[in-house]
């Protein structure tokens, strides 16, 4: 028998999250019911009306945190900031090692989420269940932010700006060193790309929950059986479809490009200069010291 490691049990995880979409849009479920054509922004507002069951508002009456007012020690503020230090070096490290790996993951994701959401919305609109206007909407939604996910992913690896500090931090690190080695603008660059990577998972993540949770509002509107699995799909996926989730992760897509390119650091670095020196501007001179006398 085959051995079932950690590989494998990712490429299952993501077939499942990647067909399902697909695969419920071909189901023979749709079109079935007589409906015809109804609007997808009108399916997806009556899921969300259908599905808003208030979870984790229940979830934290039932276990309410008491509002702990113990004030932390300046040993234990210490001791959290150099935990932090720790985890964020050990992150940074972990990230330049595999900053290759993560920008093909990147890449890859992105073109399989635009394949998904395609054919998805395709096979919706083609078989009478939905109205092409809604679809387009998505579609484009769905384009830009794989075209920022791309470019990220290039910009990972080859940014216009600063490009030479990968290298450099992969380079420390393989002559035995740590961070801490390197040039603190290249540790800088590497931090701003870290973050900006996790926000461009964030949107792509997004775009195929969008797709899932929008085959699963036509369900839920058509009220298809069983009705309790369609609403759970909506449910799973409704974070997607709400429009400030999704204004939220285009305003950090745009910071991601920024912050991949190597801008986003030149930028941060100049305002933190700027801020420094109009907090030296409001503060007292310091008074010569007098000459002493003879």
């Amino acid at each position: 028998m085959q051995n079932f490691d950690g590989t494998s049990l990712a490429f299952t995880i993501l077939g499942i999250l990647l067909g399902t979409p697909i695969a419920l849009a071909f189901s023979p479920l749709l079109g079935g019911h007589g409906h015809g054509r109804v609007s997808l922004n009108s399916a997806v507002a009556h899921s969300l009306a259908t599905t808003d069951w208030h979870v984790f508002a229940r979830i934290r009456a039932q276990f309410p945190s008491g509002g702990s007012t113990k004030t932390r020690t300046n040993d234990e503020e210490l001791a959290a900031a150099f935990v932090a230090l720790v985890v964020l070096v050990t992150i940074v490290t972990a990230y330049v090692r595999n900053a290759v790996l993560i920008a093909g993951l990147m890449a890859g994701l992105s073109i399989l989420a635009t394949v998904v959401v395609t054919i998805t919305f395709t096979v919706l609109w083609c078989r009478g269940a939905v109205d092409g206007r809604g679809i387009a909407a998505r579609l484009a939604a769905v384009y830009i932010a794989v075209i920022a996910g791309v470019l990220s992913a290039l910009w990972l690896v080859e940014p216009p700006l600063h490009a030479d500090a990968l290298d450099a931090l992969a380079t420390a690190l393989r002559d035995g060193g740590s961070i801490f080695d390197a040039d603190g603008v290249h540790v800088g660059v590497i931090v701003t790309q870290m973050f900006a990577a996790l926000f461009t998972f964030g949107l792509l993540i997004a775009c195929i929950a969008l797709g899932l949770g929008s085959v699963a509002a036509v369900y839920v509107h058509s009220s298809s059986r069983p009705r309790w699995l369609w609403k759970f799909a909506f449910w799973t996926n409704r974070w997607a479809m709400h429009a400030l989730t999704w204004w939220t992760l285009f305003i950090l897509a745009s910071l991601s490009l920024i912050m991949t390119s190597g801008l986003g650091f030149d930028w941060l670095t100049s305002a933190f200069a700027w801020i420094n020196e109009r907090i030296d501007a409001l503060l007292p001179a310091t008074p010569a010291p007098a000459p002493a006398p003879n």
